[in-house]
């Protein structure tokens, strides 16, 4: 992997002193194009080395809060498959109902910064949802609204820990993919602090190999199920499209929008669903699965040999294959 050196100068949030500070980081970011303004505001790309950095966080609220490694732009790909796994109503259960909490928070925004009834503001929350995939999309691009400021207002504020816990076999499940045979990358468009809250709680931190998100600082801002942000996730995932690699891509999501697209896309999906949900009118995936255990059948060939042999696992769960 092809690391990146960095010049760091002081500036008003950030202290010479701070700068002796800074140490090896973990994760992944694509350096050129998707660091915070903040942050490329003052880091300037000299070379390709083995240097990393860590961006304390006291820095800048805007700043990446915990710690991702820096890939080049150019790093090498890799051959192995990606199962990219979305994070919010995926890896924990619709029943949690952070939907619920965000939805009714999100509302709450619109009222307050758009002067609009409780009415008016589900009716355009719910367009904007509809027509980008993110209201934010749309206060941004209707609205000029801070996103980082919508950030901390709305996603932050979530009590995450309380309608959501540590899930051991859910870790169990992700340790029994062979990471010699495939890597594990996240895929979501919440923003970072939010996604790396829920992962933290989860308690599934050290099993995925990199995460794309939703950067609500970028602009234009990029999300599911759009074309861009799918090209995002494999160019950070060290995806090769030209080398005809787009079938060793495999996706989980409970989006039906987002399932469609990477089906025609040219992944392999699996729609997660919740018990009792119908069943699309038209297929979206080539799997639908109510438990993710069921992902051992959905990849078998991804599972290590002693995770494979012998567990055709009886959990409850209606699975549709290659039929669809």
């Amino acid at each position: 992997m092809a690391n990146i050196n960095f010049v760091l100068q002081p500036s008003p949030t950030i202290p010479q002193k701070l700068l002796t500070n800074i140490h090896d980081v973990v994760y992944n970011h694509n350096a050129s194009s998707l660091l915070p303004l903040s942050v490329r505001s003052i880091i300037h790309l000299v070379s390709s080395s083995n240097r990393l950095i860590r961006y304390p966080k006291i820095f800048t609220e805007s700043l990446i809060h915990r710690t991702f490694q820096i890939h080049s732009p150019t790093m090498p790909t890799d051959a192995r498959p990606v199962i990219f796994f979305d994070i919010d109503n995926c890896l924990y259960p619709r029943s949690a109902r952070v939907q619920e909490h965000m939805a009714a928070t999100i509302d709450l925004y619109f009222q307050k910064h758009l002067s609009l009834s409780s009415a008016d503001a589900t009716l355009l929350h719910t367009k904007y949802y509809t027509d980008y995939g993110l209201a934010i999309s749309g206060l941004v691009k209707h609205h000029k609204i801070d996103p980082m400021a919508y950030n901390r207002e709305v996603d932050d504020t979530l009590p995450m820990d309380q309608l959501i816990k540590p899930d051991p076999g859910l870790r169990r499940l992700l340790e029994g993919l062979d990471k010699e045979k495939v890597k594990l990358w996240l895929f979501t468009n919440a923003y970072i602090t939010h996604a790396k809250r829920v992962i933290k709680i989860l308690g599934l931190e050290s099993v995925f190999e990199g995460i794309t998100y939703c950067d609500y600082a970028q602009v234009p801002l990029v999300a599911k199920p759009h074309r861009e942000m799918f090209e995002k996730a494999e160019r950070e995932a060290g995806v090769s499209v030209g080398d005809g690699r787009r079938g060793d891509c495999y996706f989980v999501d409970d989006s039906a929008l987002n399932c469609r697209f990477a089906t025609e896309w040219g992944w392999t999906v699996v729609h997660k669903m919740e018990e009792g949900d119908p069943l699309p009118k038209q297929p979206v995936a080539k799997y639908q699965v109510t438990d993710l255990e069921k992902l051992r059948e959905c990849f078998p060939q991804f599972f290590k040999s002693s995770e494979a042999e012998g567990k055709n696992i009886g959990r409850e769960g209606h699975m549709n294959g290659s039929s669809l």
